[in-house]
């Protein structure tokens, strides 16, 4: 990959996470994260919240990081080393085959990686088996087709739609937090909490993170016949123009929070 699309999809991770990354927080805290807990973290990709459960849990806890990804374990082991956080333990793990045998954990956390499983369900029912009795459960998922206003959903539309047709090829769901709820019910966890929660954030900061997205996936919507290149470059170009809507609010799509008791 080139280093010009690396830019973007770097710059383009950085502004997703700078999003949601305080509702992850605020949910963690909620459910109780506290020194001294085994986490176990599902496809933590580069380390957003691991570094940040590593510290939540102190030199006491262990922080469990699973990824398929050899890079992304990587790059959390180097993140952790540069921090100087040592109670960091990162595993290569495919989740479509389910997990890894576990030691006793008191919380698992993954944010936006059941979407991704063909069979996500599957999943949920192996972590029960796999859970003790009393450990807590916090997972995040998109919906997408989720707005807190039509203004919210008119802004983000052009986004969302190619996202959303794109993702129906890739065989993923942007919606799977409307099914969160049942699956984890169903999988025999006691679901404490579900809720949608919304991401206030600047028109600023939402044409931002708009642009660098086009500009992060827009070859892969363009071969895909999902948009003309013409079309997406205007796109982009409006939403980089010069803004007089920078002090005006808006909110990112839908993300289903739930905890649940094994």
């Amino acid at each position: 990959m080139s280093a010009v699309v690396e830019e973007p999809v770097s710059q383009r991770l950085a502004s997703f996470q700078s999003i949601v990354e305080r509702g992850s927080q605020r949910l963690l805290k909620r459910v109780g994260v506290a020194p001294g807990m085994r986490v176990l973290e599902l496809g933590c990709g580069t380390g957003a919240m691991t570094l940040w459960l590593a510290r939540q849990v102190g030199p006491k806890g262990v922080v469990v990081a699973l990824d398929r990804s050899i890079e992304a374990l990587t790059s959390v082991s180097a993140r952790a080393a540069e921090a100087g956080l040592e109670n960091i333990v990162c595993q290569q793990a495919d989740l479509e085959q389910g997990v890894p045998a576990l030691e006793e954990v008191d919380l698992v956390h993954g944010r936006f990686v059941l979407m991704h499983l063909r069979n996500p369900a599957s999943l949920l029912c192996r972590l029960f088996d796999a859970m003790s009795p009393g450990a807590l459960l916090a997972l995040e998922e998109p919906s997408i087709s989720s707005f807190r206003s039509q203004a919210d959903r008119q802004l983000w539309q052009f986004c969302v739609d190619l996202y959303r047709r794109y993702c129906q090829i890739q065989h993923i769901d942007p919606n799977y937090g409307g099914r969160l709820l049942n699956h984890v019910s169903q999988a025999g966890f006691c679901v404490q909490d579900d809720a949608l929660t919304f991401a206030s954030l600047s028109y600023a900061q939402a044409r931002r993170y708009m642009a660098l997205s086009l500009m992060a996936s827009g070859q892969r919507y363009v071969d895909a016949g999902l948009v003309e290149r013409g079309v997406l470059d205007e796109q982009i170009a409006g939403l980089t123009a010069e803004s007089y809507e920078a002090r005006r609010t808006t909110h990112f799509h839908a993300v289903a929070q739930l905890t649940a008791c094994r």
